[in-house]
């Protein structure tokens, strides 16, 4: 394992459902949360950003930045998989309601 001194530092968008396990990710990797904040007071849904920055083995900053772009990924990908199942839904009651109407009596 490399052990040499490294730094990170970056910044995560992401909705706030996403904001306590990227969090999580960054501070048990030893990585600091330097701020927390969105740009958008009406926007929805809400995004917000998160700056950090961290110092210690290169390996551990990229294991921790890592995982905690990994758990953005799965909450992301989580709330589009939501979103497609409310769509599919939303087509299948449609669809059945225009047979419905074009059923003769």
């Amino acid at each position: 394992m490399d052990e040499r001194p490294a730094g990170v530092d970056g910044k995560v968008i992401m909705t706030a459902g996403e904001v306590q396990a990227v969090l999580h990710a960054l501070l048990k990797a030893g990585i600091h949360v330097v701020a927390l904040h969105n740009h958008m007071l009406d926007a929805q849904p809400p995004y917000y950003v998160v700056h950090f920055w961290g110092k210690g083995a290169a390996v551990g900053l990229a294991r921790g930045s890592g995982i905690c772009l990994t758990r953005r990924l799965k909450a992301a990908t989580a709330r589009i998989e939501r979103q497609q199942d409310i769509f599919h839904q939303f087509l299948r009651t449609s669809d059945e309601r225009c047979r419905q109407r074009t059923r003769r009596p």
